[in-house]
């Protein structure tokens, strides 16, 4: 059985989800396929995260979180032929949700997730400026700047500091610097499936509600459909 989650995001969230999506999807005749694809993948993956024992697998519910989030700032750099820089890419991608969000949904939930980010924050482990030289004291501006943050209502700023946190949490597990299921990253990793699962959920909302368009750029890696001349054709049609 899979244990319960404290994520503000849940199984009943991620179903009503799905069918704000679908209705999107019916009502414009599938036309966004940039948009749907990259909805479609999010939403099959965060599914597997929430379906993932919090306790017993934190390392890979954070991982098929992190892959949910990709999923939807993720852009094809057309010059390199490569995908774009992580951090480039999910930065303008908060940039262009919180635009959109006009009723506040990622303030909120930041609010409901004061302490957790703040914790993130607060961890020295987390800070890449720590690793250049570990024993140099723990430089908490980070920590202080987000509390400001908070009074001032600057979300984005706070949005972008705490996934940058879990970035690096996320590149210490996919690049061989963490044992599983380690006990010395448990409470972090716990920390970080909260916070990154708890703003994907309003992030999904937004871009399915405000951002169904032609606006996103490249996709990656987009389904072909075989013998088609073109690199953005895409074999999805219905969300399924």
């Amino acid at each position: 059985m899979t244990s319960t989650s404290s994520s503000a995001t849940s199984e009943f969230d991620l179903r009503e989800l799905r069918r704000r999506f679908e209705s999107v999807c019916d009502a414009t005749n599938n036309r966004f396929q940039n948009f749907q694809i990259r909805v479609h993948r999010s939403l099959s993956w965060l599914e597997r995260a929430l379906g993932s024992d919090a306790e017993q697998e934190p390392d890979g519910r954070l991982l098929f979180g992190w892959i949910a989030f990709n999923a939807l700032y993720g852009r094809w750099d057309e010059d390199t032929g490569f995908a774009a820089k992580d951090r480039d890419s999910w930065q303008t991608f908060l940039q262009g949700v919180l635009k959109a969000d006009n009723n506040g949904l990622i303030g909120r939930r930041l609010v409901e997730l004061r302490q957790p980010v703040l914790d993130l924050l607060d961890n020295k482990f987390l800070d890449p400026q720590f690793w250049r030289n570990p024993s140099v004291k723990a430089n908490r501006k980070a920590f202080f700047t987000a509390q400001s943050d908070f009074v001032e209502g600057r979300w984005l700023s706070l949005a972008i500091a705490a996934i940058d946190r879990i970035y690096t949490l996320r590149g210490q597990i996919v690049h061989g610097a963490a044992t599983r299921g380690s006990k010395l990253n448990r409470t972090t990793l716990g920390l970080g499936c909260q916070v990154l699962e708890g703003l994907l959920g309003p992030l999904l909302e937004i871009v399915i509600d405000q951002c169904v368009d032609d606006e996103w750029p490249p996709i990656c890696y987009p389904p072909i459909v075989e013998g088609s001349s073109s690199r953005g054709a895409a074999a999805l049609r219905q969300p399924r």
